[in-house]
């Protein structure tokens, strides 16, 4: 296996404007013998660790790229002074099905779902790999057709729209459960939600280049709602590559998170092609 390193990217989160200390770093690694990709990151949170690592690759070589098949490695580790990890998960989705094998040590492959619990999702289902570089092609695939919306107009003048043609044209999304991580029989657990993302707007951003000139480009601004973020949404703003260069939520009882693009190293990474 010929592997090459594409780059290398970080995420740094803001609560109420004040720094917090998460880090979040990705590998991008390319098999330069048949073009498959791997992600490799970790999320070290308040003294616990999320991995996960992503492969993708296709059960069949001759396969459109819709049909090549996801396989999500998902670790906890609870305390990173230990290094003890204390829960295990892997998900494979493969067109419309999906495959889940939450803590009991086997190995899921998308070619042997006796490994694992099977089931059949609709089809545009999205699976979720809970870093922030998995965001942007989610939530691209939430995204209403502009077309389609008849937006309502708000006592301030503003467009807005209905909250039934967000239900009507939700996506279903599958989220590993890591709401409360103490609740270890739950952890990584599926969440099915109902997702929309609502095109509100765009940005001029800056696109690194690692052997011309950087160059501006624009970038798509998103009310994603639906499941933890409820009908008021988050705001996501998604590259035309499907990178996720910024996201803002505010969660109740916590406050405002501000979450950016810190760091790319070498080739800009087009998560819309993996």
């Amino acid at each position: 296996m010929a592997d090459s390193l594409e780059c290398t990217i970080a995420y740094e989160y803001f609560l109420d404007g004040k720094r917090e200390p998460i880090d979040e770093r990705v590998l991008v690694v390319r098999d330069d013998e048949d073009n498959s990709v791997r992600v490799i990151g970790s999320r070290v949170a308040h003294g616990s660790e999320l991995r996960v690592a992503v492969a993708y690759g296709s059960t069949d070589p001759d396969a459109a790229s819709a049909d090549r098949a996801v396989l999500v490695s998902l670790e906890w580790i609870s305390s990173i002074d230990t290094g003890v990890i204390t829960r295990r998960a892997e998900y494979v989705l493969a067109g419309t099905t999906l495959i889940t094998d939450v803590d009991d040590g086997d190995v899921v492959t998308a070619n042997d779902p006796a490994d694992g619990d099977v089931a059949t999702l609709p089809e545009g289902a999205q699976l979720f790999a809970l870093l922030r570089i998995f965001s942007g092609p989610v939530v691209m695939a939430c995204a209403i057709s502009p077309a389609s919306v008849e937006p309502a107009i708000t006592s301030d003048g503003t467009a807005d729209v209905p909250a039934s043609l967000l239900s009507e044209t939700s996506t279903t999304v599958i989220v590993p459960d890591v709401r409360d991580p103490s609740k270890r029989e739950q952890l990584f657990l599926p969440l099915v939600d109902r997702r929309t993302a609502e095109v509100v707007g765009t940005e001029d951003v800056v696109v690194e280049r690692a052997t011309s000139a950087d160059e501006i480009t624009q970038a798509t601004i998103y009310r994603y709602v639906g499941g933890s973020y409820g009908e008021q949404g988050a705001e996501v703003v998604v590259d035309d590559g499907g990178l996720m260069r910024r996201y803002a939520w505010d969660q109740p009882d916590v406050g405002h998170w501000d979450v950016r693009l810190a760091e790319v190293t070498g080739t800009w990474p087009r998560p819309l092609t993996w």
